[in-house]
């Protein structure tokens, strides 16, 4: 005996229209979910041999295969383009944040001597600055 099941679009549509309707179902269910950190890091192991099992089966390359660049490209061009400026409205805060400690290390970072245009002085210049960017980025303090 087969078990009925509605067919896939009918399925969509929904969930699609239970979805719409339980905005306020997801707030409350952010509002009251244990705390995501803790559980999280009290994961790492699983997570380590999930992505190593991941890694083994090959399945990052499988996936971006089965995928396509359509997809996503769908995806960017609707929905990303349609979220892309209340989502940088939204982490305006975030990126400030973010970007103070480098911007930090930037101005008080004393360059070494200029040399002529094209020379190894220079690069060093360039290098020494973001050797001290990597290092704040990696977890140091950025001071060289």
């Amino acid at each position: 005996m087969t078990i009925k099941v509605k067919d896939a679009a009918r399925s969509a549509s929904k969930w699609v229209r239970n979805s719409v309707g339980a905005v306020q179902d997801y707030r409350d269910g952010v509002a009251d979910a244990e705390p995501w950190a803790a559980h999280t890091i009290r994961a790492k192991d699983n997570y380590a041999q999930g992505v190593q099992a991941a890694i083994g089966r090959g399945a990052f390359e499988k996936g971006v295969a089965k995928a396509g660049d359509d997809k996503w490209k769908r995806g960017a061009e609707g929905l990303g383009a349609d979220r892309y400026a209340s989502g940088i409205t939204a982490k305006e805060d975030a990126y400030r944040v973010g970007v103070e400690p480098y911007l930090a290390i930037t101005s008080s970072f004393s360059l070494p001597k200029r040399g002529p245009r094209g020379s190894s002085e220079n690069h060093a210049r360039s290098q020494a600055l973001g050797q001290a960017l990597h290092r704040k980025r990696v977890g140091g303090s950025g001071s060289a």
